[in-house]
């Protein structure tokens, strides 16, 4: 994850969360960089405008106010994509969007968490995981899931810095631990 992309994003979701008249929710606020985003890569004529070192700061803040303008952005984030063409950062924008989620979600308290699983999990048991986890820890949990069949069974979760696995290696492994010890201490 790229650190200039945290650092835009963070000072992006902070002017968002406390800036005069900022309504609505950091989602709408996602949705809205997305279609940014969106529209950026989908016209390679437009990317090489906005990404080219020969095009100018001002060229560059004209053109992504057309798309704001186009795309009714608000006008916190067409603050930020003008500062960004003044910058020379307009190629952090998907990087921003990348981190986006979770930034936007330590800013208001809450953090992600992982979750690995042997088989592929559904929507309702990814609520129901984060939900136990937002309740167990007092502030939001967001889950990311990846899949790994070498778990065997089960799941391992990864939240603020702690890991709580019940999968069936683990399991294994622990008592294989025990199973050493025991045997360790019976021929002592």
């Amino acid at each position: 994850m790229s650190e200039v992309a945290k650092r835009y994003c963070r000072a992006l979701t902070e002017t968002l969360r406390t800036g005069n008249g900022a309504a609505g929710s950091m989602d709408k606020y996602r949705d809205e960089l997305k279609s940014v985003v969106d529209v950026i890569t989908s016209d390679p004529r437009l990317k090489a405008a906005l990404y080219s070192p020969v095009a100018s700061k001002r060229d560059k803040a004209a053109i992504l106010g057309e798309i704001s303008q186009k795309l009714k952005v608000s006008p916190h984030l067409s603050s930020f994509l003008s500062l960004l063409a003044r910058k020379e950062r307009v190629g952090q924008l998907p990087a921003v969007l990348a981190v986006y989620d979770q930034v936007a979600l330590e800013a208001e308290g809450g953090q992600v968490g992982e979750v690995v699983s042997a088989e592929p999990l559904d929507a309702k048991e990814i609520e129901r995981l984060a939900q136990a986890f937002t309740k167990k820890l007092g502030h939001r949990v967001v889950l990311r899931v990846s899949v790994d069949p070498d778990l065997m069974a089960g799941i391992r979760v990864r939240v603020a810095g702690v890991t709580y696995d019940g999968t069936l290696k683990a399991q294994f492994g622990r008592m294989r631990e025990r199973f050493m010890n025991a045997s360790r201490s019976t021929t002592h």
